[in-house]
């Protein structure tokens, strides 16, 4: 029988109760308090107050009033207001530019001539058939008589007191009245055509008087509002047709900008609404006042002008989901010089 195996177990359970011993007999982990230091803060009452939504939005400012002035007439023009440039200011029905007038003047003069002359032909008709009617009463007098000695010269044939020549000569001497009779009543009856057709003929030369008259006041181009000119196609002694852009120019009165903002943003600037109150509602209804409106310029932020809402601008951007509402400016050139064209909008 083998021993060797038996003969190491003494040793590995003496190694076994050693370390079971130094276990036992070794101190514990070392105890740190748990007591943290104490931290600084502040302590303040707060009040419930409102909190307004507000909303950003970016876009191109242009002026709420422009005007481009089409040459009506054709000519040359004839003069020009000095200061008539691109980028000057010119205040409201200022004359700014002339063409040259002496063509409608002699239409008009034309117009009126013609129109003369056709008053006086009316009066001459007029003169005529009063003529005409006196006249016919005088002739049919005589019809009468004539017929009456037709009557009694063919009785006096029969009875064989005269001779048939004699009732020749009075039945001869009826029908040269008869017609001159229808005659005149014939002139009197083409009286109301002739007059008919003077009155139209008055009424074009009473057109053409007016035409003319319009188109020499055609002939002048005046501001109708305050404004600032931005484009200028027509030089001195330059001819000009009609239909041409002459001018181009913006008011200054106001500004305005279509900013696109998200639906669920002009809710809440709208605040709260009844039930029920649709966004098409809120659109046409709301009062556009109690929403307050600062624009700046992207290039130079520290400039800030007070805006206000006026309106929506065509329909809802179904895919982009926004409203386009309508901002403006008044007075922007107040303090400010020349308003800035791309802007930033705070609500």
């Amino acid at each position: 029988m083998r021993l060797a195996p038996l003969l190491a177990l003494p040793p590995i359970a003496l190694g076994i109760a050693a370390a079971a011993w130094m276990i036992a007999s070794a101190p514990g982990p070392a105890q740190v308090g748990g007591d943290a230091p104490a931290l600084p803060v502040r302590v303040m009452t707060v009040a419930a107050q409102d909190i307004r939504p507000a909303a950003t939005a970016w876009d191109n400012l242009r002026a709420a009033e422009t005007w481009v002035a089409l040459a009506e007439v054709e000519g040359e023009v004839i003069w020009r207001h000095p200061d008539f440039e691109p980028g000057r200011l010119i205040p409201a029905r200022t004359e700014v530019l002339r063409i040259d007038l002496a063509d409608y003047e002699l239409a008009l003069a034309q117009s009126q001539a013609d129109l003369a002359a056709l008053e006086a032909e009316r009066a001459q008709l007029e003169t005529e058939a009063d003529n005409t009617r006196r006249i016919l009463s005088l002739e049919q007098n005589r019809l009468a008589l004539a017929e009456t000695d037709l009557e009694r010269t063919r009785t006096l044939v029969a009875q064989g007191a005269v001779p048939k020549s004699r009732a020749d000569e009075a039945e001869r001497a009826t029908l040269l009245a008869r017609r001159t009779v229808a005659e005149l009543e014939n002139t009197l009856a083409l009286i109301p055509s002739r007059q008919a057709r003077i009155a139209a003929q008055v009424a074009r030369s009473e057109a053409a008087i007016d035409r003319a008259r319009r188109s020499l006041d055609r002939t002048t181009l005046t501001t109708p509002f305050d404004l600032r000119v931005t484009e200028v196609n027509a030089e001195l002694f330059q001819t000009v047709a009609p239909g041409q852009v002459v001018i181009r120019a913006d008011g200054i009165a106001a500004a305005e900008v279509v900013a696109h903002l998200p639906i669920d943003s002009f809710r809440r600037l709208l605040g709260d609404t009844p039930e029920g109150i649709t966004l098409g509602d809120m659109m046409r209804d709301m009062p556009a006042t109690q929403i307050e409106v600062t624009l700046s310029p992207m290039a130079d932020p520290r400039q800030i002008w007070s805006a206000r809402v006026v309106g929506i601008e065509g329909a809802l951007d179904a895919r982009a989901r926004t409203v386009p509402v309508v901002v403006r400016v008044d007075a922007p050139y107040e303090g400010a010089g020349d308003y800035p064209e791309f802007c930033a909008l705070t609500w």
